[in-house]
């Protein structure tokens, strides 16, 4: 559809040449002339990448609803990833969710589990988008039982080095 509105402008722009001129060699070198004009296919520019050290924390939060004699619990986590490097130039700061299941015995009432993440992290240089990161590892978290609520929550310290569109300062 895209070549076609091309084609037609272009036949649109080469019209009023073709009347003036009236051999088709013509029409066709007008309509070429009007087409090149049109259409500019300009490079990508090049972002040099390099690497920045960063290092921050996940955390995550939630409550679940616990039934008398309930063998488990499964558990929506919500919370946040943040990292930072080079005194606070790169940053990225990213919402995190995470199902998980708890196994609970009896009038259980406290528990303690690792829960698997895995998250893509949006990093900024200067205020700047520059680049995403994937994070990844295990946290410990830790619930009470409070009546038929588990408050859970839990953190881990992240860091690594990341690749970013970010230029060296001198």
């Amino acid at each position: 559809m895209k070549q076609f509105m091309v084609l037609l402008f272009s036949a649109a722009v080469a019209l009023p040449a073709a009347r003036a001129a009236g051999s088709p060699e013509s029409l066709m070198s007008a309509g070429l002339a009007g087409f090149g004009q049109l259409v500019q296919f300009r490079p990508k520019a090049f972002k040099a990448q390099r690497k920045v050290r960063v290092s921050g924390s996940v955390t995550l939060r939630g409550t679940a609803w616990v039934q008398d004699d309930a063998a488990y619990v499964v558990a929506a986590l919500l919370g946040s990833a943040k990292v930072s490097g080079e005194n606070g130039r790169v940053r990225g700061d990213e919402n995190v969710s995470q199902t998980a299941t708890f196994y609970l015995y009896s009038h259980q009432a406290v528990v303690s589990q690792k829960v698997d993440f895995d998250q893509k992290i949006r990093l900024y240089c200067d205020g700047e988008y520059a680049g995403t990161a994937q994070i990844g590892g295990t946290i410990l978290v830790k619930g009470i039982r409070n009546g038929s609520d588990l408050i859970l929550s839990g953190s881990q310290a992240v860091e690594g080095e990341v690749l970013v569109d970010c230029p060296a300062r001198p």
